[in-house]
């Protein structure tokens, strides 16, 4: 007998990247969902986005993930082995896909055959939203991070539901949101590594609804963060200290997001 698909109802959360392929950790489970909304860490840290979840925005984005698990409830199942290609850059656009399970990781390919670490996705988020958008061929690559498991509509379909739903604001403003996020992200570097890395655990954390990040390697995070592997061990080893954060690899989980947040730097 077949598996039965995983339903993602109150799963689908919703980020347009910038660079076509797009963005909210539970436990991983296929069958397993959740509801946006408020998650708080092991001393009660509110890991909830403002720019989200509170208020008439939050709503907005809360019905828009709504509508969206609807369409994929129905969607084409597929799982990918780590290190298993999602999408291809350039290839023509066809379906979109919201992660189930597991993690991806977002690169755009030189023609040296390096690569640029642009962002990773996961369980809730789209990949391939913004190429059907725009009507442009794949423009990253995206490989899977560990095992990973998607639905998958026609974009034919995905447009449609879209139009009739009246959902692109709602995407738009997530695009925007992402774009800050990333600014963020940029923006830390000149603070050290502990800075860059606990603004990246902070912003996976609300995205993906969990003060717990489960399966995600070092090599996928420290690709993301632009430093070596011996820097982030340390970064994290100096976090594990300060009780932000507890390590135990592939999982990372948020203890105290004040420390967090002060080691982050946001307010400068």
């Amino acid at each position: 007998m077949s598996r039965p698909a995983p339903d993602p109802i109150r799963c689908a959360r919703i980020s347009v990247a910038p660079f076509g392929v797009s963005h909210p950790v539970s436990r991983p489970s296929d069958s397993s969902s959740f509801l946006p909304g408020r998650r708080t860490g092991r001393r009660g840290s509110d890991l909830r986005s403002p720019e989200r979840n509170d208020g008439e925005s939050g709503r907005s984005a809360m019905d828009c993930s709504q509508k969206l698990a609807e369409l994929f409830r129905k969607g084409r199942r597929k799982e990918y082995r780590p290190g298993e290609p999602i999408l291809i850059k350039g290839t023509a656009v066809d379906d979109v896909l919201l992660i189930v399970n597991g993690w991806a990781q977002v690169t755009d390919p030189h023609a040296d055959g390096s690569e640029t670490f642009l962002d990773l996705r996961c369980r809730g988020e789209l990949l391939g939203d913004t190429g059907v958008l725009g009507g442009r061929p794949r423009n990253a690559n995206v490989h899977a991070v560990r095992r990973t498991v998607t639905l998958a509509v026609g974009g034919t379909q995905f447009l449609a539901f879209i139009k009739q739903h009246d959902l692109l604001k709602q995407l738009l403003l997530s695009a925007h949101e992402q774009h800050l996020a990333a600014n963020r992200l940029t923006g830390a570097r000149r603070f050290g590594s502990a800075a860059v890395t606990s603004r990246l655990l902070l912003d996976l954390s609300r995205r993906c609804g969990s003060p717990t990040l489960r399966g995600i390697t070092q090599k996928a995070m420290a690709g993301m963060l632009g430093i070596t592997l011996p820097t982030l061990r340390k970064a994290i080893a100096d976090l594990s200290t300060s009780g932000a954060v507890r390590a135990e690899w592939p999982d990372v989980e948020i203890r105290d997001q004040g420390v967090l947040r002060e080691t982050a730097r946001l307010d400068d």
